[in-house]
């Protein structure tokens, strides 16, 4: 069964029928929400269409980010980042191209910018798919403890709640 084919438990997390009404383990009656939704969470995009889907929602922090999205987010924006600052470091050695290396400085500074405030607005998304408050995001300004309590808590598999945010599409 392919992964987009799977539906989980809202209750116990086991692996039931898609469309089921209720759990076969658990006895649990199953949301409209959980069963309608669970095809786009598992909703896996690759590189290329996860930069798409951050850049997207670069502004919005009320929908969800699942687990695979986010992290493809985070390599292809490393891999970004990388060659920008390998291009600026190219041309900031050649003095005889002062303006080109304001541009490019430029340039790279304003990309840092979008992808720092892209990057909280992904956080908190990601978040909020781990069933977790947003605000938890504020747990970087814990130096070391933060980090590591973050990553752990990005690492965390994706969590239906009616009560939750939407889905990005």
């Amino acid at each position: 069964m392919s992964e987009q084919g799977k539906q989980f438990c809202i209750k116990c997390g086991k692996e039931i029928i898609v469309g089921a009404e209720f759990c076969s383990q658990c006895g649990a009656r199953q949301s409209e929400f959980q069963a309608t939704q669970t095809n786009l969470t598992n909703k896996k995009l690759g590189l290329k269409g996860s930069l798409n889907l951050f850049f997207d929602d670069l502004l919005v922090t009320n929908t969800r980010m699942n687990r695979a999205n986010y992290w493809w987010a985070q390599l292809g924006l490393f891999l970004m980042s990388f060659i920008i600052s390998f291009v600026v470091g190219f041309f900031g050695g050649l003095t005889n191209y002062s303006n080109l290396y304001f541009f490019l400085w430029f340039f790279a500074s304003v990309y840092y910018v979008i992808i720092a405030i892209g990057g909280i607005s992904a956080s908190i998304r990601r978040l909020h798919d781990t069933g977790k408050s947003g605000w938890l995001f504020l747990l970087n300004l814990i130096p070391l403890i933060g980090y590591i309590a973050l990553i752990i808590l990005y690492c965390q598999p994706s969590i239906m709640k009616e009560e939750g945010y939407q889905i990005a599409q």
